[in-house]
């Protein structure tokens, strides 16, 4: 293990004097003959000349395939594992930009095949880091997880800290790219404290602004300028040109965020002076960008535009990812500034090019921001033929989304079935044990053993009946996506009806023009009032028609609230249940299932309406506050008042409408309350056709309840109470009649939240 540490650590000076040889006389013909006629034994030439074949590679110098040649020649003469292992990893450089995944992995491969038989675990490494960015490059993410992993494996068998540090940073950005904040923050700490205590100053900036990023994600702006300003004073005090123009562009692109547009500016400006040192073409991409937004917001329009064709053109000769977007952020700049016939050839460039890369999310936003530049021309017609484009769009990704999530769930729950099955059948072979073993304690006199053995065989009975309503929830899951699927198509289906309707209108009003210019004044004046009682004819029929196309898509907007609405209440009442089961607690246990079974009766009877009586939907309240009051232990107590004019059997609503307000009452607004709490729930009539609804709870309070998930680092979201909401409004058709009120005491503390809500009801 010696060995491949010294090895390791000669690479690194290597790497080094190299670079700074090369810097200086910039003759690598010169290098490659002092390496070839030094007095280095074979092993280390291998690794020097690879060392200048990582960095010619980068330069992308055609000198690199003599170093290559001369790395081969070396590997043939010693025929060892180790130099091929060497050998495949330097090609494999060299073909990274320019050649096809399956030639590239080849090489990869084969580089690991080698270091694996001889154990060299330093290409071990880097063969998997390798492999891991092309992964990230192709947004293949799991591929990515899988490979950095090994590397960070293979580090630490090498116990090598320096590699360990770099395989912590691949890892980390695989978990960047995946969204995973909290390992993002942890392995970039760990990353952080092992580099700071090993002094690797070369690599501390990069993991700052790493770090520095994620709490950037995490809105922790004071976090964000701690580690970002601490790469500065590295990059500073030790000089580390290479990392230059990524700090000083990222503290510019802080100051942005801070609205701090002078600062921004200073900073920015340092990072375009220090590029030509380290050209790194995204982070000049990123800077030239930043700046052009900033002047954008000084209001100083020759710097802005310069540095937006600056942007533009490195994402041009560098073919970037990014091309489509800069050609829409330069769209909109130009929109603003009133040249919108310049606006429009970008808008349509991004269009184009992202609709190469099959980008339908960003296809989606680019239609959208070209339909706002024709509203600036005053092309009214244009502009909402865009905004239509880009529903529909959105409206095919929400499809093919939808399909996904309806072929994952239908994966799970054959998985589900085939486990289920196994669970039940090793389940019944229980039982059938436990009831011979029942009868022998009976025959022998053990009472007490007889009893165990029944309650044994009562739960596992239970546990089976669990099963079952969870096979039962998730096949319920995959009929509501498919619903809502269905909707969806149906939803495209009716959009595109009323373009051939719009159409053909066109169509129409264009024919008749042509008749009326083509006749005589006595006859365009007769066609001019047939024509007027066809359009009105025509009007009439298109009132009809929208309004029918209106009706139908209030339907379904409120058929997709209730399908997203019914597996968010099945999922929390299950979360609740299933951590009193694990208690042991077999009395309360039962008491549990009994309304647990109850409760998800009346859920999958009630989901299958559009409406239901006031009194199935408080039935299925209170069991539910029944279960919450057992699980809190009484520590709050619920009040209901109904007024006695209220027929409850004669009036219908919507399923599942009050049951997320208490909820959320519950888990937010008393659950960090110390002492007991209190909800109480009033409905009383406004008129015939209209409830009001008062909700109110003595819990902490709003403003507390979001501060305490915000200490916590929570990200989940009340997508029932939202839900439920959005149903309101949608029913009611006015926002005005459903509102949220914060209730203070006389020293402006918070004393609870009251839910006010103006229902609109059916007959039954």
């Amino acid at each position: 293990m010696k060995i491949f540490l010294s090895r390791s650590a000669i690479l690194l000076v290597t790497i080094a004097t190299i670079i700074s040889s090369s810097a200086k006389s910039q003759d690598w013909n010169d290098s490659l003959k002092v390496i070839m006629q030094s007095n280095f034994s074979d092993s280390l030439k291998v690794q020097k000349l690879g060392a200048a074949i990582y960095v010619l590679s980068k330069e992308k110098n055609p000198i690199v395939n003599d170093f290559l040649k001369y790395q081969i020649d070396l590997a043939t003469k010693k025929s060892s594992n180790e130099f091929w292992a060497a050998v495949y990893f330097s090609k494999a450089s060299i073909i990274y930009t320019t050649a096809s995944q399956k030639e590239i992995f080849s090489v990869i491969d084969s580089s690991l095949y080698f270091a694996n038989k001889a154990k060299y675990y330093i290409y071990l490494i880097r063969g998997n880091r390798m492999k891991t960015n092309y992964f990230i490059l192709g947004h293949d993410y799991e591929s990515a997880l899988e490979f950095s992993k090994n590397a960070y494996h293979f580090s630490k068998e090498l116990k090598d800290q320096r590699e360990i540090v770099k395989s912590l940073a691949t890892l980390t950005q695989v978990h960047e790219s995946l969204g995973n904040k909290k390992e993002l923050i942890e392995l970039t700490s760990e990353a952080i404290n092992i580099a700071e205590q090993q002094n690797y100053f070369d690599l501390l900036p990069n993991l700052y602004l790493k770090l520095g990023g994620a709490y950037f994600l995490l809105e922790n702006y004071k976090q964000v300028a701690n580690y970002y300003f601490k790469a500065k004073e590295i990059i500073e005090e030790k000089n580390v040109i290479n990392f230059m123009p990524k700090t000083y562009g990222a503290i510019g692109a802080y100051y942005i965020q801070m609205q701090n547009y002078d600062s921004a500016l200073i900073y920015l400006l340092k990072a375009d002076s220090v590029m030509n040192q380290y050209k790194s073409y995204l982070t000049a991409y990123a800077t030239y960008a930043n700046l052009a937004d900033v002047y954008n917001k000084l209001n100083r329009n020759n710097e802005a535009k310069l540095y937006f064709e600056k942007s533009i053109d490195i994402a041009e000769k560098e073919k970037m990812f990014l091309v489509g977007r800069i050609y829409l952020s330069y769209a909109n700049y130009l929109s603003q500034r009133k040249e919108d016939s310049l606006a429009l050839i970008y808008a349509n460039k991004a269009i184009d090019y992202i609709k190469l890369k099959n980008d339908k999310e960003m296809l989606s936003s680019a239609i959208r921001d070209k339909g706002e530049i024709y509203s600036s021309m005053g092309e009214f017609e244009k502009s909402i033929e865009c905004y239509r484009e880009s529903f529909n769009v959105k409206d095919s990704i929400n499809q093919i989304i939808n399909q996904d999530n309806i072929n994952e769930l239908l994966a799970k729950y054959e998985d589900s079935k085939k486990e289920a099955a196994i669970f039940k059948l090793n389940n019944q072979k229980k039982i059938q044990q436990l009831i011979l073993e029942k009868q022998d304690a009976k025959i022998a006199g053990n009472v007490i053993e007889a009893k165990r053995k029944q309650v044994e065989i009562d739960l596992l009975n239970k546990h089976q009946e669990i099963q079952d309503l969870l096979l039962s929830q998730q096949k319920e899951a995959i009929e509501l996506e498919v619903m809502k699927s269905e909707t969806i198509k149906r939803k495209l289906k009716i959009v595109e009806q009323e373009k051939l309707i719009n159409e053909a209108i066109l169509d129409q009003q264009l024919l008749t023009k042509r008749l009326i210019l083509g006749g005589t004044f006595i006859f365009l004046a007769f066609l001019g009032l047939s024509f007027n009682i066809y359009r009105i004819n025509t009007k009439r029929k298109n009132d009809q028609e929208k309004f029918s196309l209106q009706n139908q898509l209030s339907e379904l907007k409120l058929e997709a609230l209730r399908s997203q609405m019914n597996p968010h209440f099945i999922f929390n009442a299950l979360n609740s249940i299933n951590r009193y089961i694990i208690r042991s607690d077999k009395e309360t246990a039962s008491e549990y299932l009994v309304k647990f079974s109850k409760l998800m009766r009346l859920i999958l009877e009630n989901s299958k309406l559009k409406v239901i009586s006031l009194k199935s939907e408080l039935e299925a309240l209170m069991l539910y506050v029944d279960m919450e009051m057992l699980r809190f232990d009484n520590k709050f107590e619920f009040n209901l008042e109904i007024e006695d004019s209220i027929e409850k059997n004669n009036i219908n609503i919507p399923p599942l409408v009050l049951q997320p307000f208490i909820e959320n009452a519950i888990w937010h607004g008393l659950n960090n309350k110390a002492d007991k709490g209190i909800i109480s729930l009033s409905i009383k009539p406004k008129d015939s056709e209209t409830l009001i609804v008062i909700i109110e709870d003595n819990g902490i309070g709003r403003k507390k309840a979001n501060e305490l998930k915000n200490s916590e680092m929570q990200t989940n979201k009340s997508f029932g109470m939202n839900i439920t909401s959005e149903r309101i409004k949608a029913l009611n058709k006015d926002e005005k009649r459903f509102k949220i009120i914060d209730l203070y005491d006389d020293n402006n503390n918070a004393i609870g939240t009251r839910v006010e809500i103006e229902l609109t009801t059916q007959a039954a």
